[in-house]
């Protein structure tokens, strides 16, 4: 299974936090929605949450975007579909480096109180509760965040502004409906990994629906 993942993914820079157990094997993703479920449920122990936690999710979640990118390709003539999907995996690559240039940012900024950085996806609405961070770093941290999202909100548009016009009126309806089926795989692959921890977790749906959002941010 984690072979797969990284098969597909590669491994980024890890940052370990007490708040996510340090575990080499454990792909990006992983990490992130682990650590994003311990932000949105403080209850929960971190070395009580099940090692394979969120695995199962990455796996499925890569198979859903796989078919999603089927469809395209199917439902593209081929030079559009190679137009559409270049700009897909380019687009995914600029978020990695904002992703990655913002960790480093924060990183630096907290690294006065924490020997490590929390283990976080800075793109996630949820932020990490450091002790020791004062309020203006607080501030500023939440701020790295936001301008993290908004340069990928900026690259997300100037995306679909350069595949519009590879897309009929009937070819987008057909690729929005094979999103929101991306989005339900995405939805059902988080619940069914939550669904054993749901006595444990506050707002169950809520946090589902959260962590699949966050998920959907890596693809």
């Amino acid at each position: 299974m984690l072979k797969r993942w990284q098969a597909a993914h590669g491994e980024m820079d890890r940052m370990t936090s007490p708040l996510v157990p340090p575990a080499s094997s454990a792909p990006p993703l992983v990490r992130a929605l682990r650590s994003g479920l311990l932000f949105r449920q403080p209850s929960l122990a971190a070395a009580n949450l099940p090692e394979s936690l969120f695995m199962e999710t990455a796996v499925r979640c890569d198979a859903a975007d796989r078919t999603y990118r089927a469809a395209i390709e199917a439902v593209l003539a081929p030079a559009d579909a190679r137009e559409v999907l270049g700009t897909m995996s380019a687009f995914r690559a600029h978020v990695r480096d904002v992703r990655s240039a913002a960790r480093t940012e924060i990183a630096a900024l907290i690294a006065r109180v924490v020997r490590e950085p929390p283990d976080f996806d800075p793109l996630d609405v949820a932020a990490p509760r450091i002790e020791g961070l004062s309020h203006v770093d607080g501030v500023r941290l939440a701020d790295l965040s936001d301008r993290a999202r908004l340069r990928v909100d900026a690259l997300r548009a100037e995306a679909n502004a350069r595949i519009a016009p590879h897309l009929s009126d009937a070819a987008r309806e057909a690729l929005a409906a094979a999103k929101r089926a991306r989005v339900a795989a995405f939805t059902g692959a988080v619940h069914a990994e939550l669904a054993p921890l749901s006595a444990s977790l506050e707002r169950f749906s809520a946090t589902v629906e959260a962590l699949s959002t966050l998920a959907d941010g890596w693809y």
